[in-house]
């Protein structure tokens, strides 16, 4: 049954067959089947959008394709090319269906000043719909803490000292200067620690 006219019958439903036959006295009692149809994966959605929030957070926006069949989950696939360091990043994880035409999730922890590039299947039983794709960059962010910071051993002498670090982990943009605070720390008379600032260079 359906093969002929693919409108008759849809996939994810339940048909109640009855069937009975009949002769020149008249018709006698029906035979009956209860036929659920196989699922078949989800049309892709449409409008898939995304919108930077702050730069660890985008939003994603999509509206759902009608289909007889239920969406239990939607897969996001992201790849972020990171412009800070031209490294790329990959990840990919599940969302649970939002149960209505329009849906949207916050996807945060991500990497600033970064290209992120992102797919969208809705998912069932039957598998994977086809991917809809777009893309945003996320804006630069402060820098994390420089790292290693440490005394140079053997140059520490009554009026100098030297030390080394290495840059941060998270650059979040296009590092431009380096601050290096000088703060001396001194007993007052009684006893009490002051704390005098004694230069700011740029590096």
């Amino acid at each position: 049954l359906g093969d002929e006219d693919s409108e008759t019958l849809l996939p994810c439903q339940t048909y109640n067959i009855r069937l009975r036959a009949s002769n020149e006295i008249g018709i006698g009692p029906a035979a009956s089947l209860r036929v659920e149809l196989d699922a078949e994966v989800p049309n892709a959605v449409s409008h898939l959008r995304c919108n930077p929030v702050d730069p660890q957070t985008v939003k994603l926006t999509w509206e759902t394709q009608h289909t007889s069949c239920r969406i239990d989950y939607y897969q996001i696939t992201l790849k972020g090319d990171i412009l800070w360091d031209g490294t790329t990043s990959n990840s990919s994880f599940n969302v649970s269906d939002t149960s209505s035409n329009e849906g949207s999730v916050i996807l945060d922890g991500l990497t600033a000043y970064t290209m992120h590039y992102i797919t969208l299947e809705a998912g069932n039983d039957a598998g994977l719909g086809k991917a809809t794709s777009c893309s945003c960059e996320t804006e630069p962010d402060v820098p994390s803490e420089p790292t290693s910071l440490a005394l140079v051993i053997g140059t520490l002498t009554e009026s100098s000292f030297s030390v080394t670090w290495n840059d941060p982990t998270f650059k979040n943009g296009i590092m431009e200067i380096l601050e290096l605070v000088f703060r001396m720390e001194a007993e007052n008379n009684a006893g009490m620690g002051n704390t005098a600032e004694l230069a700011i260079l740029t590096l």
